[in-house]
């Protein structure tokens, strides 16, 4: 069974979020859905101080807790020699020494 919920919003925001919501082929009816479902799965509101073109992500303790394992599981520290090189000194250095002839013709 469904139930109806009602909210106020200013008439400018609510015509723009429409048009937009039927340019990518979705409803007000999906959109109030899939905040009471977020809301129901995170326990707060969505931040609305997202920069323009950024997406943050909104982990659980757990959920970060699992990244932070999974990264440090995966990293590989970088040998000491190459502490204070950018890429692009490494990259002239493994070239130099995998294909020392043929740097020595160029």
């Amino acid at each position: 069974m469904d139930a109806t919920v009602t909210a106020r919003v200013p008439v400018e925001v609510k015509e723009q979020v429409n048009g937009i919501l039927k340019d990518i082929g979705s409803t007000p009816t999906e959109l109030i859905n899939t905040a009471y479902r977020y809301v129901l799965h995170s326990k707060r509101l969505p931040d609305t101080h997202v920069p323009a073109g950024k997406k943050i992500l909104n982990l659980t303790d757990d959920e970060k807790s699992s990244l932070k394992a999974f990264l440090d599981r995966s990293a590989v520290k970088a040998p000491a020699s190459w502490e204070g090189k950018t890429y692009k000194d490494l990259r002239e250095e493994a070239m130099r020494d995998r294909y020392p002839d043929f740097l020595a013709e160029a």
